[in-house]
């Protein structure tokens, strides 16, 4: 099926038309499109359309389908029956040529051959392509030569016909001369001097065609850019080979700039860089062309001297024989300047008629020829595996490389020397006293690991020992490890309480599940307002009690400022308590902790898994130790334990360490 083009119709560019046969004559055309060019083939003008074109239309087969953005018909040459739906779509002479730009030209080494060779997704239009190509190539060469020698043709002609006038009037001055005065014969030196003469003037004679020649090339390459028409050194007598040479490559650049823009876009780097090339040559061409038009005009000089230097010997001569053979010269220059010219003509009249290529085309483009090359189901294959390897690893590595987030105790060991006390899981009930509650979890346990690891600090033994917690932000979890680490302790028969120092967001009240609500608590003690006795309130839980914060007045700031007060109360816990645990706000939004880090025994950072950005960690450490701040200690809360990502190994004073590699099985109450 072929898809004939009105080019007398403007037709629009890059619509899809979708062919559907409905039987061998009739065919339903689909074509929707909301903006597109309309191109005129004629003037290769294209317009822009800013308007919807929706086409559903059944055209018969052989009938011009015509609308006012197209207009086409469909023909089967070969008549065959062909019930097969295709597409088609309209394109401008660029875009067709753009799409054959990838021919590739190789030379054979040590041979005057060329092997062409097209990557193309339609075999037998390659094929085409490439045998139309050579065939256009050889036959625009051939036409190119006969222009050329049609065009010195006519110049010959034009000095053919002003001669020929100059030649037949000296013929019949001649005649008219010799019937009238009878001078037949000069004597000896007479006849000397004459063809001195004769020979100057034939030489003046050839100055003067190749000045003009020289005038017509000056004019020819300043008001064209491009070389057909103009006339070949070969057929005039110059005896410059510089300009010669530079003619012929000026020749070779157009018709090699004439055979790349035929297939390729005037953007395209070797049209411009043939463009340079000639504007460059063109300079040179008429630089020379004013050298060795000046010697020309020189030498005509020194001829003319000549002439009038034997001009004046032959007025020694009788008049009538001077006068004849000034017309016999005359003839004669002209005579043989217009048998140059008819020999020129001749020449080029035979060249005219037996010009053939001069390439020659040794084996054609054949389809069994062709090579596959994409796509090659191996290296499919092998792309498909690698991008399925990449793509995950690449993901992973990118989201390690950008996540700033806690992710193993590796990460810890990087950004501070701080030793690890211990690694609290992720609480994955709705209650936050997981000690109390879920005695035999696997929480619970890592708590217990917690500690155990404390015995090994020094002084463990002694009585009295005050826990500091804190963390760099809210959201780390200190609330929930204070009261979780005291009842703990409480668990061991150690008589332990919590005291909430967090004045701005207190939670060991709520987490303890109080009746009532705590309205008496530390602010009234330090302010002086109740006794110690009276803040202490006791839990459902043995061995464990608790100092809440109470109702915070507006400047509980103050409160943290009452450093003999806070001393007081801590001596008075050591002498009841064997475990003070101190839940503080974050180092980050007040200064609570850091006025009471220098009262306790163990400063407990807490740093939660995912959570916690190791910047931000860092940055927290450093503010401490730069504070002098000592026994600094690191837990990690919220622990989520996976296949892939996990946090093993515990970390605390003096080089001593181990991990608890288990996790309790509440259904079995079993240890895996």
């Amino acid at each position: 099926m072929i898809v004939e083009l009105d080019v007398n119709h403007q037709q629009a560019l890059g619509v899809h038309f979708d062919v559907e046969p409905i039987n061998d004559s009739v065919f339903m055309i689909v074509a929707q499109s909301d903006m597109f060019f309309m191109h005129d083939y004629k003037s290769l003008q294209s317009t822009w359309m800013d308007s919807p074109m929706d086409i559903h239309q059944k055209i018969t087969l052989g009938e011009w389908f015509t609308t006012d953005y197209f207009s086409f018909r469909l023909i089967n040459p070969s008549n065959k029956r062909s019930l097969t739906a295709f597409k088609f779509i309209f394109s401008s002479e660029d875009q067709l040529v753009s799409q054959f730009s990838n021919i590739r030209v190789v030379e054979t080494t040590g041979a005057s051959i060329l092997n062409l060779a097209l990557t193309c997704t339609n075999l037998n239009k390659g094929v085409d392509v490439l045998n139309s190509l050579m065939a256009v190539y050889l036959q625009k060469g051939v036409e190119r030569k006969r222009e050329v020698a049609k065009n010195t043709i006519d110049f010959i002609d034009s000095r053919l016909r002003s001669v020929h006038d100059s030649l037949q009037y000296s013929e019949f001055e001649l005649q008219s001369f010799k019937t009238s005065m009878g001078v037949q014969n000069l004597d000896e030196q007479a006849g000397q001097w004459y063809v001195k003469l004769e020979t100057l003037h034939n030489r003046r004679q050839g100055l003067s065609v190749q000045l003009n020649y020289y005038d017509y090339l000056k004019k020819y390459l300043a008001s064209t850019d491009t070389i057909p028409d103009i006339v070949l050194p070969s057929t005039i007598e110059l005896t410059n080979p510089n300009l010669k040479n530079q003619l012929a490559q000026l020749i070779a650049l157009y018709t090699e700039k004439s055979q790349i823009k035929s297939y390729s876009s005037q953007s395209n780097p070797y049209i411009v860089l043939h463009r340079s090339k000639i504007n460059n040559l063109k300079t040179d061409i008429l630089q020379t062309i004013g050298g060795v038009k000046q010697n020309a005009v020189y030498e005509l000089g020194q001829i003319d001297e000549d002439i009038k230097r034997i001009e004046v010997e032959l007025k020694r001569f009788p008049l009538a024989q001077q006068h004849f053979v000034n017309i016999e010269r005359r003839y004669k220059v002209n005579d043989a300047l217009y048998t140059f010219l008819l020999t020129k003509r001749s020449e080029m009249e035979i060249a005219h008629a037996s010009n053939v290529p001069i390439n020659e085309v040794l084996d054609k483009a054949k389809a069994e020829k062709a090579a596959r090359i994409l796509p090659v189901p191996s290296s499919t294959y092998k792309s498909a595996l690698i991008l399925g390897l990449l793509i995950p690893f690449g993901f992973i590595y990118l989201w390690l490389f950008f996540n700033d987030k806690i992710e193993s105790i590796e990460g810890l060991f990087d950004i501070t020397d701080l030793p690890v006390m211990g690694q609290i899981l992720n609480n994955k009930y709705t209650n936050n006293r997981v000690v109390f509650e879920q005695k035999e979890s696997a929480i619970t346990e890592s708590f217990r690991a917690l500690r155990t690891n404390f015995q090994f600090l020094p002084n463990h033994n002694k009585g009295g020992k005050v826990f500091l917690i804190t963390s760099a932000v809210m959201g780390e979890g200190k609330s929930f490890i204070s009261l979780n680490l005291a009842s703990i302790f409480a668990e061991n028969s150690k008589k332990t309480i919590v005291v909430s120092f967090d004045f701005k967001r207190p939670k060991i009240c709520k987490y303890l599940g109080y009746d009532k609500p705590c309205k008496v608590g530390l602010c009234h003690y330090l302010t002086g307002q109740v006794s110690l006795d009276e803040v202490i309130k006791s839990t459902n839980i043995t061995n464990l009690d608790s100092i809440p914060v109470g109702e915070v007045p507006a400047n509980s700031s103050e409160l943290l400022g009452m450093i003999d007060e806070i001393t007081q109360l801590f001596n008075e816990l050591r002498q009841r308590y064997d475990y003070i645990v101190i839940d503080t706000p974050p180092f980050g939004s007040v200064s609570a902790a850091t006025l009471l880090s220098t009262l306790v025994d163990v400063n407990l950072l807490v740093a939660r898994h995912r959570y916690t950005h190791k910047r931000t960690l860092s940055a927290f450490i450093d503010s401490l130790k730069q504070r002098g701040l000592t026994n600094l200690y690191l837990v990690v809360n919220d622990v989520k334990t996976n296949p892939l990502n996990y946090l093993y190994g515990y970390g605390y004073g003096y080089g001593y360490g181990y991990g608890y590699g288990y996790e309790y099985d509440e259904k079995k109450g079993d240890k895996v």
